[in-house]
This record gives C-alpha cells, sequence and structure tokens, in this order.
C-alpha cells in the first residue's frame, strides 16, 4: 500500500468519522438527563462568556452542574465554540493524531494503523466523538502540544 492509498484510507476514515457526528450528535445532544453529556455545553458556556468578556465559571449546564473545565480548556475550545459547539474540536485533535503519528513513526501505513486502533480499539473514544465530550480532545491535546513542543525545541 503506498502513500496515496493511505491518504485516500485516511480520508474516507475521516468522513466516516465525520458523518457520524453529523448522525448521532443532533439526536444525544439534548437537555434531557441520561442521554448525552452536558460537558460539551459546559464549554460552550464557558467559552461563550470568555468570547464576551464574563466570568465563565458562574453559570451552570443544563443538568445544574457547575463549569468545571479548566481555562486552558476553555480556551482551545473557543474556536469551536465559535463553529457552533466545542464538540468540534473532537473532529480537529483526531485527524492531528493521525498527522502526528504519520510525522513521527514515518510510515503513513504504521500512523494510519496506529489511528485505526485508537478508534477502534477503544469504544470510549467514538463515544465521545458522538456525544461531544471534551475527554477526548483533553486525551489527544495534551500530549500532541506536548510533542510539538518537544520538535520546535532546539
Amino acid at each position: 500500500m503506498g502513500d496515496a492509498q493511505t491518504r485516500v484510507l485516511a480520508a474516507v476514515s475521516f468522513a466516516g468519522l465525520l458523518a457520524a457526528f453529523l448522525c448521532v450528535y443532533p439526536m444525544v445532544n439534548t437537555s434531557a438527563p441520561g442521554s448525552g453529556s452536558d460537558r460539551d455545553d459546559a464549554l460552550n458556556l464557558a467559552a461563550g462568556a470568555v468570547l464576551h468578556g464574563r466570568f465563565p465559571y458562574d453559570q451552570r449546564t443544563y443538568l445544574g452542574n457547575l463549569i468545571t473545565p479548566m481555562p486552558g480548556a476553555v480556551l482551545l475550545s473557543a474556536p469551536f465554540v465559535l463553529l457552533g459547539t466545542s464538540a468540534w474540536q473532537n473532529l480537529f485533535w483526531l485527524p492531528a493524531l493521525y498527522l502526528a503519528a504519520r510525522r513521527v513513526l514515518a510510515d503513513p501505513r504504521l500512523a494510519l494503523l496506529l489511528w485505526w486502533s485508537v478508534l477502534g480499539l477503544w469504544p470510549a473514544v467514538l463515544q465521545e466523538l458522538v456525544s461531544g465530550g471534551d475527554l477526548l480532545s483533553n486525551a489527544l491535546y495534551v500530549p500532541l502540544l506536548v510533542l510539538w513542543t518537544a520538535r520546535a525545541a532546539p
């Protein structure tokens, strides 16, 4: 399998993730207790408050929970909140994982295998993706930012 085929498989895989998100997220993103997650709501409220110059931690989610994401998570989610919801960040960080793996492993096939392993062997990854939760993004952006920082250092 060549590099072009690997890119096509990665693109098709991402398209599948996008389709799953677009189909399932609207169904689970309800205000009903027991369906979906209010973690995306917490980031949406907090980032929205920051973008409007207000304190982000004096609100509650639709389930009555306090806003608990740390300021870094709120700031990293802000661009996605501007797109409509913080849940979009999962669809940014998952491909970023694949691209980082391609670079670090220097083999697109191994990177794709690693990416598929993450997607296929941990059901929580797909659950976080379709529910809009931030645990997936948190688990991805921290090591990716550490990796990018380490690679940028002389």
